[in-house]
């Protein structure tokens, strides 16, 4: 696997983490995270998970985390540290402002990066499902390889019975 691929990977574990904790942390509300001790477990947990997709990303492809400063990545890193190391004195305050306010933008803007092609890519435009001209060869095993097969199977029959005029 490719550090791209790696990197896409982190990335696509990233956001269902930050869905959850919308789902089931922000969405219960401020007071309710600190009167209840199942709500903190689940963004520990899950802000665990986030940190370490952000070290898998920055490891494998620290030149990815320097193009992308829009994302709070050493946020979400120190957060995951905070929460490994400070066990059972944690400041829920700085918690919950870190769950309600930047990591829903860094959330969002990782989401627009994963519907973004990555570069070079030649494919459906996002969206449409339309292949742009010129794509079909790069897709299609048979015309990657650049000849069709005969009956025959060899490549010499094959442009014999494609050539024009035949």
């Amino acid at each position: 696997m490719s550090d791209g691929d790696r990197t896409q990977r982190a990335l696509g574990d990233m956001v269902p983490s930050g869905v959850e904790i919308e789902q089931y942390v922000t969405a219960l509300g401020e007071q309710n995270f600190y009167a209840d001790r199942p709500p903190q477990l689940v963004a520990e947990a899950l802000l665990h998970r986030l940190g370490e997709a952000v070290s898998r990303i920055d490891r494998d492809s620290p030149a990815f985390v320097r193009a992308h400063p829009e994302i709070e990545w050493t946020t979400i890193q120190a957060l995951r540290s905070f929460m490994v190391r400070e066990d059972g004195f944690i400041d829920h305050s700085m918690v919950w402002r870190a769950l309600s306010v930047t990591l829903p933008k860094d959330v969002a803007a990782i989401r627009r990066l994963m519907e973004r092609p990555p570069a070079g890519y030649v494919g459906s435009t996002p969206g449409t499902g339309e292949v742009p001209r010129g794509a079909a060869a790069t897709f299609s095993p048979r015309l990657r390889r650049g000849r069709r097969r005969g009956a025959s199977g060899s490549a010499a029959a094959a442009r014999v019975r494609c050539s024009p005029g035949r």
